[in-house]
């Protein structure tokens, strides 16, 4: 398309160099670059090209959006994780993303009250299939992140089934961050002795530490996650609440990757 844009310009500029019309070539370049312009803006970003190899999410603001629409929280938190999800991480593998990672429940989320914590693991057991689609869909491997102990057994074994499903998959990786929390997962890797990097839940990933982390809902704080592979990792504080987070605005976190310079500190 570019070529095609490039080439009209060219025959442009030649039939109006002998007429020495000056006016009508600046109006032609103009329309060039509108129409560049628009081809950029359909054109997916693509992230392996920006050295963006892992992208991870942290999904603020499902409530917010709910109360923001006068529906329940609940509400909120169905249509992030069975609508807006799957379509996030189908976006971002087709963005060439290689390993994705979704903070779903911290290990402070259990804080909350009890109707809205049952609510929530009901959810992720009786959806993880749609992450399992995504992930038969693109070759990934689903990996868990942080504690098993303390989550519901049904749970536990629709976690455990889908990780089992996916274990020959070796295109990319889904980490689904559940009962998680960046201090507890250093805590757990010190407890096994030798080195804590060896022993964190990304240990052995091809891209063990995000490049990029997204947070949704105007939040400027990592709340404790990744605090061991986080030490590099560009961030982004958006807006936008979760439940708006289609696949198109990855374009836009890539535009603004884009123009960082990453010194890791040379």
């Amino acid at each position: 398309m570019r070529s095609i844009i490039i080439l009209s310009l060219l025959l442009s500029l030649s039939s109006f160099a002998n007429a020495a019309e000056m006016g009508v070539v600046r109006q032609v370049l103009k329309s060039a670059k509108q129409s560049v312009k628009l081809v950029d803006r359909f054109k997916k970003a693509n992230f392996l090209d920006l050295g963006v190899n892992h992208l991870a999410v942290i999904p603020d603001g499902n409530r917010r959006w709910a109360k923001a629409r006068n529906e329940d929280k609940y509400f909120g938190h169905s249509y992030a994780f069975n609508d807006v999800l799957p379509r996030l991480m189908d976006g971002s593998f087709d963005r060439k993303v290689h390993t994705f990672t979704i903070w779903l429940f911290s290990t402070e989320n259990w804080k909350r009250e009890k109707r809205e914590v049952d609510y929530l693991m009901d959810i992720y057991t009786n959806h993880l299939k749609s992450v399992g689609e995504v992930a038969q869909k693109y070759g990934a491997k689903v990996h868990h992140m942080g504690r098993t102990d303390r989550i519901p057994k049904n749970l536990k074994k629709a976690l455990y089934d889908l990780i089992d499903e996916t274990s020959e998959n070796d295109e990319h990786i889904i980490n689904i961050a559940l009962d998680y929390g960046g201090l507890d997962e250093i805590e757990r890797a010190a407890q096994k002795g030798g080195s804590i990097k060896d022993n964190l839940d990304t240990s052995g990933q091809p891209y063990p530490n995000p490049d990029l982390i997204v947070r949704t809902s105007g939040e400027q704080r990592l709340s404790g996650f990744m605090s061991y592979q986080a030490s590099y990792s560009e961030l982004l504080f958006s807006n936008f609440h979760f439940p708006e987070f289609e696949p198109e605005k990855l374009d836009q976190i890539a535009d603004d990757f884009a123009n960082r310079e990453r010194r890791f500190g040379k």
